[in-house]
C-alpha cells in the first residue's frame, strides 16, 4: 500500500512537472517575443585609452537619473539626465553643466501586445542611479551626447569598488575588474595629455 501511494505521488509529481515545464516554456517564448535585441554599428573603438580620450568630445563621471523612452521615426532611444560628478576632458562641442543629456539606442516601447524591451546587442542596459565613466560624442542633430559605443562606457560599481566595462574590445578590457581608485587616477593622468 505504501508503495502504491508513493507511485501515485511520483506520477502526480511528474505530471505537475511536465505541466509546469510546458507553462514555463510557453512563458519563456512569450518573454523572448517581448525582448528585441538590435545591432548598432558603432565605429570601431580606438585601440588604446589615450586614443579613446582623443576621439571623445566629452569624458565625464556621471550618475544617471531614470530614463525617458522615445520613439521617433521607428528608432527607440533612451534619454538619460546624467548628473555630472566630474569632467575629465571637454572639447566644448556641446553644452556642459551639472546635468547633461545622454542618449542611447534602445529602451522600452509600448506595443499592442505589451511593453517591449529593445536592447543593444553586447551593450547591457543602464539603470537609474548607475555611476559611470563615459566617453561621449556630441550629436548636434539630436542636441545630445551619445556614448562612443560599449567600449566607451564603464560602470563604477559601489559594491565591489571595481570597474565593470560594458564593451568587449581590448580598450574596454584595459580597466575591467580593476579598482575604481586606480582607474580614476590613471584616467585623470591620461586626460591631461588629451586636453586641447
Amino acid at each position: 500500500m505504501r508503495t502504491h501511494n508513493h507511485s501515485a505521488a511520483v506520477a502526480v509529481l511528474i505530471s505537475l512537472l511536465l505541466t509546469s515545464g510546458s507553462a514555463l516554456a510557453q512563458q519563456s517564448r512569450t518573454t523572448r517575443e517581448q525582448n528585441v535585441p538590435i545591432a548598432v554599428d558603432y565605429a570601431p573603438a580606438p585601440p588604446t585609452v589615450e586614443a579613446l580620450f582623443h576621439a571623445s568630445d566629452l569624458v565625464v563621471v556621471a550618475t544617471l537619473d531614470s530614463a525617458i523612452y522615445q520613439n521617433a521615426k521607428g528608432m527607440v532611444t533612451s534619454h538619460f539626465k546624467a548628473n555630472v560628478v566630474e569632467v575629465l576632458n571637454d572639447k566644448r562641442k556641446g553644452p556642459i553643466g551639472p546635468v547633461i543629456d545622454v542618449y542611447r539606442i534602445g529602451g522600452k516601447q509600448q506595443t499592442a501586445t505589451g511593453m517591449k524591451d529593445i536592447d543593444e546587442l553586447h551593450f547591457r542596459r543602464w539603470s537609474d542611479g548607475m555611476k559611470l565613466l563615459l566617453f561621449l560624442h556630441w550629436n548636434a542633430t539630436a542636441n545630445a551626447y551619445f556614448p562612443m559605443g560599449p567600449d566607451g562606457a564603464y560602470q563604477l560599481d559601489p559594491v565591489t569598488k571595481k570597474v565593470r566595462a560594458f564593451g568587449k574590445g581590448s580598450v574596454a578590457r584595459t580597466w575591467h575588474g580593476r579598482d575604481i581608485a586606480a582607474v580614476m587616477t590613471e584616467a585623470k593622468s591620461k586626460a591631461k595629455t588629451a586636453r586641447p
